[in-house]
């Protein structure tokens, strides 16, 4: 399965399928959407219109529009592999599947696909979204599309197994940072390491907010004996980061070393 997302993008109605048989439709329209097709590119509607709705109300980024796409027709491509549901639509799947059946498939990908404990909870989260807020909810006075909520109790998958981040070694960081020949991609690397930024916060490293951080390297800080005045080797650093709701950007600290500012 593959997911398209478009946001704010002109389509020339003129080539719908619905001319197939007689002019119905033309024109431009300005399209916001998300789509998740199967391998014959067919539509999956429900998926399709819950994540058009999602980023349309912010509940989800466009990232997360795709990764959560992406999910959800891993579990459908698993179901529709078993007897259960080789029949069935994708839409009659959703409808149907049971807490059971769910976890059947976190199982599979424990034991034969050999993913993390974590991988699955995040999947685990992306299904839960899916019926929680909108298959087993009613909408604009109609009653929800299913009664029976798999998610009911709560999540499915087991609670994952988290691990501290193990960072490379300062031995690794310095052959990586010696590999390039360019002094702003050896600039680029310590500071990836040095603030433990992510690559998706790279790129929002403003210039003003290095200068403050400059500027708190200047301060002044009283020792203990009151005599001498300590200048801080690290600072903080603001960091408009991801992880935040919907389209918005989570602002955070981190602390970074005069050398690498």
């Amino acid at each position: 399965m593959k997911v398209v997302v478009t946001q704010n993008q002109m389509i020339d109605l003129g080539g719908s399928m619905l001319n197939e048989d007689g002019p119905h439709a033309a024109g431009l329209a300005s399209v916001t959407a998300v789509g998740l097709f199967d391998s014959e590119e067919r539509l999956v509607p429900l998926v399709s219109e819950y994540l058009t709705q999602a980023i349309k109300t912010a509940n989800l980024s466009f990232p997360s529009a795709q990764t959560y796409g992406r999910n959800i027709g891993y579990l459908l491509e698993n179901l529709k592999g078993t007897t259960t549901f080789h029949n069935s639509s994708w839409d009659e799947i959703l409808l149907n599947v049971s807490q059971q059946g769910i976890a059947r498939y976190f199982i599979h990908l424990r034991e034969v696909e050999g993913l993390s404990s974590v991988t699955i909870r995040n999947r685990d989260g992306c299904y839960a979204a899916l019926f929680n807020d909108f298959l087993c909810v009613g909408r604009n006075h109609q009653p929800a599309l299913r009664e029976d909520n798999p998610y009911a109790a709560g999540f499915i998958s087991p609670p994952p197994k988290r691990k501290l981040i193990s960072p490379c070694s300062l031995k690794d960081l310095k052959s990586l940072i010696l590999s390039t020949d360019s002094e702003r991609e050896r600039v680029l690397l310590q500071s990836i390491f040095d603030a433990g930024l992510r690559r998706s916060e790279v790129g929002r490293i403003t210039l003003s907010a290095v200068s403050k951080a400059l500027d708190f390297s200047r301060a002044n800080f009283i020792g203990e004996n009151d005599i001498e005045w300590i200048h801080p080797d690290y600072c903080p650093l603001l960091i408009a980061g991801s992880k935040g709701r919907g389209q918005e950007l989570k602002e955070r600290y981190a602390i970074v070393s005069k050398s690498t500012l």
